[in-house]
């Protein structure tokens, strides 16, 4: 759908709306805060029209002195007018600097909540449905994008529009004691320029909002030239002239259109600012005319020249403005990711009640079970039926991409099928509050992250386990002597970009055993290994599951990879195949079945056993 600019004379409510939750941030970011920006944007407000008289009271003083000589009543009155003139200068001076600082405080922890709420969102979620839908995955780039989480940016912005404005509405008034229609005639008119020329801006932030993913590409490229993790390919294969072509390309490409936009504005400004001027040279001339006529004094004149110049400063939009559009925008994304994921928390109910901690005991069982991700028309699984039982090993193997993480995502509920039902202990999963069920779960993916914490905190998860557990799974792990010989033994960070050291492969696999095998002493009955050893040479991998398998004996055990010779010691082994399950049994029984597994398994067994041995 194209959005439509609004006409000048429309009431955005959205415009609305949006500012007053902006301000609404404000007293939740700090209450003391925003009561101080209150009094300064008060002060601010009383203190030009004050200004402005005075300083045409002084004014006429002068101008009623004869020969070039004040009499000295006049004398008094002029010296008290400068010094009200000098006070209220002094005060506003004091004022208008501390707008700015806290301004910039609100802002910053206006943006913490922010972020605070957007890193809520994308937890709250116990599924992984919102993170492979093509719409929400749109929403979160936006909340995330750096230029548009300018939320500080936005309410320094938004103060000083206030500023400026809430000055200027002392000089309405005055115009309006001069005559009551020139204070309308002047405010129609400066509503008429504002109006025009911030929809000449809406149009400039809605341009950078509508190329956010071109922007991204963009920063992407230059990412790879400027950071470390590409440099060695783009030296090694030259990279460096194309992607720095591409990277210019893609930038000029986002913002041609903010550039078109920004010379069209031209326009706008000139019809905004004309009538203002128009409409402040009549009341001036008019003005003028009653000064002469005597019908008012030269104190009046001078007021009145003065408020038409403060009231034009009321119609000036700048890049403010921008900065308040850009951070509404941030604010509604936000909003839009709260909206969207929390219809996908409500989707995924159930009761706590019905999970018991030694669950399962009996069996989890996979019935016509279907699945789909968002936006595909192809099933990743197609009427899977499987029983797993409780305290057995199962192996699930089979080629890359015929859907086994799918099955175990659906296991743990981090998303839900849309065919089928699975069931623990013949509970259906669905009615398994996800959170808790998942805590029945531990796995260790294949690309499990490698947290720059301590090693304590990376078998853990968490800094307060005591010390006898976490060597207990370590030293099962073959961990322990690894941990024991690094720098600050627990306590080293596992990341040199963080002050502490760099593991190998090899190494990181031990401590992503341990990881598992301490979820599983503290209340993981369900376990799962998705093919993190994949890097990993056959006998190595075989190595590790072998361990595997052995420390989590009388656990319910997953364990999912593509090699068929590394989990022959599994109590069930099935193969999938394009979504289905194409084979199920023991490793002797699909070896004397002579299908799918035992081809591929002498396939992968023929680069390492001599032809001789491969059946033995």
């Amino acid at each position: 759908m194209v959005e439509q600019t609004p006409k000048w004379w429309h009431l955005d409510r959205r415009a609305i709306r949006l500012r007053f939750k902006l301000v609404r941030l404000l007293p939740q970011a700090s209450w003391p805060l925003s009561i101080g920006l209150l009094l300064v944007l008060l002060i601010g407000a009383i203190v030009p029209p004050l200004l402005m008289i005075s300083i045409a009271h002084a004014i006429s003083q002068v101008a009623s002195s004869t020969g070039g000589r004040l009499l000295p009543s006049s004398s008094h009155r002029l010296f008290i007018d400068l010094i009200v003139v000098a006070c209220l200068i002094g005060l506003g001076r004091v004022a208008a600097p501390l707008q700015g600082p806290i301004a910039t405080q609100l802002g910053m922890r206006a943006r913490t909540i922010l972020l605070s709420r957007l890193v809520a969102a994308h937890v709250d979620p116990p599924s992984l449905a919102h993170l492979d839908d093509p719409y929400l995955k749109d929403v979160v780039d936006r909340a995330n994008d750096p230029r548009q989480v300018g939320i500080q940016l936005a309410i320094s912005g938004l103060v000083s529009r206030w500023s400026t404005r809430l000055g200027s509405v002392g000089a309405f008034v005055l115009l309006g004691l001069y005559q009551w229609w020139a204070a309308v005639l002047m405010l129609l008119a400066v509503t008429h320029s504002v109006r025009r020329m911030r929809i000449a801006h809406l149009e400039i932030s809605r341009s950078l909002y509508r190329e956010s993913r071109t922007f991204r590409r963009s920063g992407y490229l230059r990412d790879l030239l400027a950071r470390a993790g590409a440099e060695k390919e783009v030296r090694v294969f030259g990279l460096g002239d194309w992607l720095s072509d591409r990277f210019r390309s893609e930038w000029y490409r986002a913002m041609n259109p903010v550039w078109a936009r920004r010379r069209r504005s031209a326009r706008d400004m000139a019809l905004g600012v004309l009538p203002v001027v128009g409409v402040m040279a009549l009341i001036a001339a008019l003005a003028f005319r009653d000064a002469v006529d005597k019908v008012i004094g030269t104190a009046e004149l001078v007021v009145v020249l003065q408020a038409l110049f403060s009231a034009f400063g009321a119609s000036s939009v700048s890049t403010a403005d921008s900065q308040v559009e850009l951070g509404m925008t941030a604010l509604e994304s936000v909003e839009a990711v709260e909206a969207s994921f929390g219809e996908r928390q409500t989707s995924m109910a159930g009761s706590s009640s019905l999970v018991d901690r030694a669950m399962p005991q009996s069996a989890i069982h996979f019935e016509d079970v279907h699945f789909a991700y968002p936006g595909s028309e192809q099933e990743t699984l197609r009427g899977i039926e499987l029983v797993i039982p409780a305290q057995r090993s199962l192996a699930v193997v089979g080629d890359n991409g015929a859907g086994k993480t799918t099955l175990v995502k659906l296991l743990a509920r981090l998303v839900d099928p849309t065919g089928g039902r699975i069931s623990v202990d013949g509970v259906p999963l669905t009615d398994l509050d996800p959170r808790a069920w998942q805590r029945n779960c531990a796995a260790v993916f294949q690309d499990f992250v490698r947290y720059p914490w301590s090693a304590a905190e990376n078998i853990a998860l968490r800094s307060d386990a005591p010390l006898s557990d976490l060597e207990d799974a370590a030293a099962r792990a073959d961990a322990l002597g690894l941990i024991r010989g690094l720098p600050n033994g627990w306590e080293t960070v596992l990341s040199r970009a963080f002050g502490g050291v760099d593991l190998s492969g090899g190494e990181w696999q031990r401590i992503a055993l341990a990881r598992a095998l301490f979820a599983a002493d503290h209340g993981a009955r369900v376990l799962v290994l998705d093919e993190p050893t994949a890097h990993l040479d056959i006998r190595s991998e075989a190595s590790f599951y072998d361990r595997f398998l052995e420390l989590t004996a009388g656990r319910t055990v997953i364990v999912i990879s593509h090699r068929f010779a590394t989990v022959r010691r599994a109590d069930l082994i099935v193969v999938v195949e394009q979504g289905i399950i194409a084979e199920a049994g023991t490793h002797d029984a699909l070896m004397d079945l002579g299908g799918r597994y035992a081809r591929l398994f002498n396939l992968q067994a023929a680069a390492f056993i001599p032809g001789d041995e491969q059946r033995a």
